[in-house]
C-alpha cells in the first residue's frame, strides 16, 4: 500500500516538479515580468521600492498598458510618518496631469496640518484600470503599513479589464503571476503584443446598452471588490475613505443608439441620460449607489471637471479636502484651493498645457459623436488660444517651490517636463539625472533623460540613456525611437542613417501603430533618397523614395520625388499613379502638377496635360517651365 502512495505521489508530482523548474528557469533568464504593482527598487542601500511600470502587463497588452505613476516608499515605513495610499483610476490619477491631482491635494494639506508629520500620499490610480485589479494593488498596500487609504473608483466597471464593454483581450491575473502563465498567455494571443494606446477612441464599437443582462454581474463584482478593498484596508489598521466617484451629467450622451440617451439629455433628465448612455465611461446611478454605501459623496459644479469625469485642479482639491476632513476630524481650518494651487506650482502655463490635452481628447471620437460637438470644440478652442503661458513666469514658480521642497519628487518630475517643453533642454538634463538617481529603475525617466539631452545638443548622452531604457525593456518603443532621433541629428552619413532607420523599424515593429516613427522614417529615407539621387544613383534612390511612401502613404513630396524619378527613366505608366497622388494630397504643389503634366503629355495625353500646367501656372503666375509646357501641349493638341 505504501509504496502504492509513493508511485502516485510521484505521477501526481512530477508535472508540479516539472512547472516549478519550468518557472524557476523562465525566471532565471529574465523572461516575463515581475507582476506585482510594488517593487525592489534595485538600490540595496536604501532598502524601498517603486512602482512597477510592468505592472498593466497583467491586465492589457503591453503596448495598450498604462503605467502607474512613479513612486519610492520605504519598505518599512518610518515612525514619523504618515502614509496614505489612494486607490482607483484616471480620475483618482489625477488625468491629464498627475502632479496636480487628487493625490496631490490631499498630501498638499495633509502636509500643511500634521507637523512633525513625515506625510507621503501615495498615489496607486491608473488609467483603464478597474475594480478587479485595484483589488490586487489594495492588498499590496494592506501590507505596507498604511494609517489611511482613501478610494474613488467606478467609472471603468463596464470597460475595463472582464467588463462587458472592454476591448481588452481576456487576461486572467493568476496567468499572469507567473513566468510561465505570462509566456502562455502570449503564446495562445498574439494579440497582447499589438496596438497603440489611442484613448477613448479604440471604445467606440463596444457599447452596453442600459438593458444588457451582463451589467448585473458588474454591480456584484463592484460592490464585492470595493467590499474587500475597504476590508483589506481596514485589517490593516489603516483608517479607509471611499469616494462616490463624481461625473459631470452637463456632458451628453457619448452613444444613443437607439435616440433614448439624447432625448432624456435634450429634455434635461440628465441622470437618466447617463444611465441610457450605451458607452459606458463614467459610473452609472447604480455604481454611485454602492459607492454611497460605503463612503462620501462629494457635490462639484459641473466646471470642476474637464469633461465626463476628469477633474480640474479645483475639483480635485474639493475632493482632496472632503478626504483630508474625513481623514482628520478633529482639523477645523485648512488651507485654502490658492495656497495649494502655490505649493504645488501649478501656473499658468500648466493650465494651458491640460487644456491642450482635453482639447485634443475632445477633437476625437467618441466626444465627435456627443449632441453639439462640433459648437463645443470650437468653444474649447477659443478658450485654449486665449489662456496665457508665460514660461519664464512658471519656471521662478517652479524653481521656488522646488527649493522649499527640496524632497518632492513629483514636483522635481513635473518641473523637468515643464523644462523640455519650455525649451529649457539643459536645465531640464539636471533634473532628470537627479530622478533618474531615485528612480534608477525607471524606463520613462530614462528615456526622458535622454530626449533632453538629445534636445540640448549632447547625442552621445542621449544615446546612452536610451540604450539603459532598452537595457531595462527590449521592447520600448519609445525609447527605440527617441534613439532614432538621437542618431539622426548626431550626423548625416550612410552608416548613422541606417542606424536610425533600423531605430525606427524597431519601434515599428513593436508598435505598428506609431505614426510618429512611421512619419519619422519617411522622412529619413526620402532625405537619403534625395542626398543620393543627387549624386545620380537613380535606381538606389528610387528604392528609398518606394520605402517612403509605404512607410507614410499621405507623404506627397515622395510620391512626387518618385514619380519624378520614374518619369526622368522613361517609365511614364508608373510615374504617373505617384504623381496624380502627390497632387491629391498637396493639391497646392506647382511642381507636381508640371510634373505629372509632362508624364501625360508624353502618354499623348494633351489636354490632360494642359489642364496640370495650368494649374502650375495658377500656383506659381511666374513658372516659366510650366508655360512653355502648357503651348507646347496646346499646339500638341491642336488648340
Amino acid at each position: 500500500m505504501k509504496e502504492w502512495l509513493i508511485r502516485i505521489g510521484l505521477v501526481l508530482g512530477a508535472p508540479l516538479v516539472f512547472l516549478a523548474a519550468g518557472e524557476g528557469a523562465l525566471r532565471l533568464s529574465g523572461s516575463g515580468f515581475a507582476p506585482e504593482f510594488f517593487i525592489d527598487d534595485g538600490v540595496d542601500e536604501r532598502n524601498t521600492l517603486t512602482t512597477n511600470d510592468r505592472f498593466g502587463w497583467r491586465y492589457f497588452p503591453r503596448q495598450l498598458a498604462r503605467a502607474p505613476v512613479p513612486a519610492v516608499i520605504a519598505k518599512t515605513k518610518p515612525a514619523d510618518a504618515y502614509r496614505v495610499f489612494v486607490l482607483g483610476e484616471s480620475a483618482a490619477m489625477g488625468f491629464p496631469e498627475p502632479a496636480f491631482g487628487m493625490p496631490r491635494m490631499l498630501e498638499a494639506l495633509l502636509e500643511a496640518k500634521l507637523a512633525g508629520r513625515r506625510v507621503q500620499v501615495i498615489n496607486t490610480a491608473m488609467t483603464a484600470i478597474n475594480s478587479h485589479a485595484i483589488v490586487t494593488i489594495a492588498r499590496e498596500c494592506a501590507a505596507l503599513q498604511p494609517d489611511a487609504v482613501v478610494v474613488m473608483a467606478g467609472n471603468n466597471e463596464v470597460v475595463g479589464p472582464f467588463g462587458p464593454g472592454t476591448i481588452f483581450p481576456g487576461l486572467h491575473g493568476w496567468q499572469q503571476t507567473t513566468r510561465f502563465g505570462q509566456l502562455l498567455s502570449r503564446w495562445l494571443n498574439p494579440a497582447l503584443a499589438s496596438s497603440e494606446w489611442r484613448g477613448m477612441a479604440m471604445f467606440a464599437e463596444h457599447r452596453v446598452n442600459a438593458d444588457d443582462p451582463r451589467l448585473e454581474s458588474v454591480y456584484r463584482n463592484f460592490e464585492t471588490n470595493l467590499s474587500e478593498i475597504v476590508r483589506l484596508s481596514q485589517s490593516a489598521g489603516a483608517k479607509t475613505v471611499v469616494i462616490v466617484p463624481p461625473v459631470n451629467l452637463t456632458e451628453p450622451p457619448f452613444a444613443s443608439p437607439d435616440g433614448k440617451a439624447n432625448a432624456a439629455f435634450q429634455a434635461g433628465r440628465l441622470e437618466e441620460a447617463r444611465d441610457l448612455d450605451a458607452l459606458r465611461f463614467r459610473a452609472d446611478s447604480r455604481i454611485q449607489a454602492i459607492a454611497r454605501k460605503a463612503g462620501i459623496e462629494v457635490r462639484l459644479e459641473p466646471e470642476a471637471l474637464y469633461e465626463h469625469v476628469h477633474l480640474r485642479p479645483e475639483g480635485n482639491y474639493s475632493v482632496a479636502l472632503a478626504a483630508a476632513r474625513a481623514l482628520q476630524p478633529a482639523i477645523a481650518e485648512w488651507p485654502s484651493r490658492e495656497q495649494m494651487f502655490e505649493r504645488l506650482a501649478l501656473t499658468d502655463w500648466d493650465r494651458w498645457r491640460m487644456e491642450s490635452v482635453i482639447v485634443s481628447l475632445l477633437a476625437q471620437p467618441p466626444f465627435t459623436n456627443q449632441l453639439g460637438a462640433a459648437e463645443r470644440l470650437a468653444k474649447r478652442r477659443a478658450v485654449l488660444d486665449a489662456m496665457p503661458r508665460d514660461g519664464a513666469k512658471a519656471r521662478e514658480s517652479y524653481r521656488t517651490q522646488t527649493a522649499a521642497h527640496a524632497g518632492d519628487y513629483v514636483l522635481k518630475m513635473r518641473f523637468a517636463e515643464f523644462l523640455r517643453e519650455a525649451g529649457f533642454a539643459a536645465e531640464s538634463v539636471e533634473q532628470y539625472q537627479e530622478l533618474t538617481s531615485l528612480l534608477p529603475g525607471n524606463k520613462a525617466l530614462l528615456a526622458s533623460l535622454g530626449a533632453a539631452w538629445s534636445d540640448s545638443g549632447q547625442q552621445p548622452e542621449a544615446l546612452h540613456a536610451f540604450e539603459a531604457a532598452l537595457f531595462l525593456d527590449p521592447q520600448f518603443d519609445l525609447a527605440h525611437f527617441g534613439k532614432a532621433i538621437a542618431l539622426q541629428r548626431q550626423g548625416s552619413d550612410a552608416d548613422v542613417d541606417a542606424d536610425a532607420e533600423a531605430a525606427y523599424r524597431a519601434a515599428l515593429a513593436i508598435n505598428p501603430d506609431s505614426r510618429e516613427a512611421a512619419n519619422n522614417l519617411a522622412i529619413l529615407l526620402h532625405a537619403r533618397g534625395s542626398r543620393i539621387a543627387r549624386e545620380n544613383r537613380l535606381v538606389e534612390a528610387m528604392e528609398l523614395f518606394e520605402k517612403a511612401t509605404a512607410a507614410k502613404p499621405d507623404f506627397a513630396e515622395a510620391h512626387y520625388d518618385l514619380g519624378s524619378l520614374l518619369s526622368r527613366q522613361g517609365d511614364t505608366g508608373k510615374a504617373i499613379p505617384h504623381l496624380r497622388e502627390a497632387v491629391r494630397l498637396k493639391p497646392d504643389f506647382p511642381d507636381a502638377h508640371n510634373n505629372l503634366g509632362t508624364a501625360l503629355a508624353r502618354q499623348r495625353d494633351f489636354a490632360a496635360a494642359a489642364t496640370e500646367f495650368e494649374a502650375a501656372i495658377r500656383l506659381r503666375p511666374d513658372f516659366a517651365a510650366a508655360r512653355q509646357n502648357l503651348e507646347r501641349a496646346r499646339k500638341a493638341a491642336g488648340k
